[in-house]
């Protein structure tokens, strides 16, 4: 079965690194729902007005804006990390093609991403300090 780009990635990680798959796919989500941009936007609004964290009829942008932004507010309430050390840049490409095959083209994502695209989640998630 397909998943959506969270999970692949978060699978990819998981299985090279070990890195529990809760854990890979809160670090991961904010960046996705970023990088959907405004193919995501509609619904990440919506979301955020049944949240309660906008009132209706706020533009579809900002309510996307402040969905995002609480679930980046809630990772650093509950002290999950922003980066991985496990993850070594010279792994990112075959990780990368690992998440392409696993992630669509039948589960419904917002924007499809090839393997170069998904890189950058994983250059996102890498220690920038070793």
């Amino acid at each position: 079965s397909y998943v959506g780009y969270v999970h692949g990635v978060a699978h990819s990680l998981g299985g090279k690194y070990n890195i529990p798959h809760g854990l890979a796919n809160a670090v991961l989500l904010p960046f996705v729902l970023e990088a959907y941009g405004h193919s995501a936007e509609k619904k990440l609004s919506r979301l955020a007005e049944a949240a309660g964290l906008c009132p209706a009829g706020t533009p579809q942008e900002e309510g996307a804006r402040v969905f995002i932004q609480k679930v980046k507010e809630m990772k650093k309430g509950f002290g999950i990390p922003d980066a991985f050390p496990e993850l070594r840049e010279e792994d990112i490409p075959q990780l990368a093609r690992y998440a392409a095959r696993e992630s669509n083209p039948l589960y419904p994502v917002p924007r499809e991403m090839d393997a170069k695209e998904l890189e950058q989640f994983y250059y996102m998630v890498l220690e920038k300090e070793r």
